[in-house]
């Protein structure tokens, strides 16, 4: 979308005001788009929104806010799954996502980007990473993949997208004195660490 980007940059000098703007993921797909990119997101920032919609979800709203009070102690370990049967519909091998070569196109660059993004979001750069992708339907293009970040601030996450299998999609983070989910049920949060039941167990 830098092409786009770039021809509201020279319009608007034209007439002296930036509009706002909603880009679609990914705003940038080479190094040299991400290059200018950087260099020009100043003159944007406050004005583009790109659709990483996840960061507005309750789910990471709360972890930011348990992140940054501390009151639940840190962060160790977070896990995003998300799954659905696309792939097993009988047309899914003329679908786009079992046949465009784009790597934005696929599982990882169209569906784990945002949980990538989200990570990256909350537990901030990620010094390596370990991938791993099958394909139960035989298509051209991976239908599932595991994917674990190990972050700099020492937490890893989990991510884990699938159009293979049954509906699910639940999130949850884990933290010294407490774990936080997200599921079709909604939003729970469970603290402290140390509950226990009549017998002494941990609860």
């Amino acid at each position: 979308h830098v092409y786009y980007l770039k021809e509201l940059s020279r319009m608007s000098i034209e007439h002296r005001r930036l509009p706002y703007i909603y880009c679609e993921k990914p705003v940038a797909v080479n190094s040299s788009e991400v290059n200018w990119l950087k260099k020009k997101f100043s003159s944007f920032s406050t004005r583009l929104q790109v659709g990483f919609n996840l960061l507005n979800s309750d789910f990471v709203l709360e972890a930011s806010k348990l992140i940054t009070r501390k009151n639940l102690g840190k962060p160790i370990s977070a896990f995003f799954q998300v799954s659905h049967g696309l792939a097993a519909k009988h047309d899914f091998s003329s679908n786009w996502r079992a046949q465009d070569t784009n790597p934005f196109s696929q599982l990882l660059g169209n569906l784990a980007i945002h949980h990538i993004h989200a990570s990256q979001h909350l537990f901030g750069k990620v010094k390596n990473f370990l991938l791993t992708e099958q394909n139960a339907f035989d298509k051209k293009n991976p239908d599932s993949l595991s994917l674990l970040l190990d972050h700099e601030s020492g937490v890893q996450s989990h991510i884990f997208c699938s159009y293979a299998t049954v509906f699910s999609k639940r999130f949850s983070i884990y933290l010294t004195d407490g774990l936080l989910e997200h599921s079709h049920e909604g939003l729970v949060l469970m603290s402290p660490r140390d509950t226990y039941n009549d017998a002494g167990q941990f609860t």
